[in-house]
């Protein structure tokens, strides 16, 4: 079995780097050419959504349904995602679907907040922007190692041109009989010609869907 492995940007330096799964346990290593990755600048983390030490809500779109919900800590070491602020609190069904992804989706929570700007003090932050300043791609193909070498020369292409991006995110596949589809999104800002990048002229292969909302 193939270690499944998707491009993103260290949390502590803002390098682009290759996430690999190697027995359960997501691992960072070198873009491009493989080696682990060690962190020159790890002190520029300065803050750990788990260890906050005050209560911290975030507005957010849920990771799996993308309805608007409220991210919730009291900044030691728990988390819940709300359907809305205030009595009787209640929690957004997709917290307690997807336990499994819970952590893994927290640190992508985390990692998007740094590079928001958040600096751990604030106790609120909203990271929901208009759909009138992001473009949301959206990649679908039955090949998961097909999908993510072509997200990470997708990515490779960004970076490139300098234009800055969130994600991949990774949602839940979806299984239909015997065929599993693998799904994964990224948000770059919306500005005119945006058809005319390289990015978008790139041959996608023939077993990926690529739309642009």
């Amino acid at each position: 079995m193939s270690n499944r492995t998707f491009p993103t940007f260290c949390n502590q330096c803002g390098k682009l780097i290759n996430m690999v799964e190697m027995f359960g346990v997501w691992k960072a290593y070198e873009f491009g050419n493989g080696g682990p990755h060690f962190c020159q600048n790890s002190n520029n983390a300065g803050w750990s959504i788990w260890k906050l030490g005050h209560k911290f809500t975030c507005t957010m779109d849920c990771w799996w349904c993308g309805k608007r919900v409220f991210f919730h800590t009291n900044g030691n070491g728990d988390a819940v995602l709300l359907e809305k602020l205030g009595s009787p609190w209640v929690v957004h069904p997709c917290w307690e679907k997807h336990k499994k992804e819970q952590d893994r989706m927290i640190k992508n929570l985390e990692s998007d907040l740094k590079k928001a700007g958040y600096d751990g003090k604030k106790k609120k932050f909203n990271l929901v922007k208009s759909k009138a300043s992001d473009v949301t791609i959206k990649f679908k193909s039955n090949d998961v190692r097909i999908l993510d070498r072509y997200l990470e020369k997708f990515c490779k292409c960004l970076v490139r041109q300098n234009i800055s991006f969130r994600g991949p995110h990774l949602y839940p596949a979806k299984q239909k009989g015997d065929i599993r589809t693998y799904r994964r999104i990224i948000k770059i800002p919306s500005f005119e010609n945006l058809m005319n990048l390289e990015c978008f002229r790139m041959d996608v292969p023939g077993n990926i869907e690529m739309s642009i909302e």
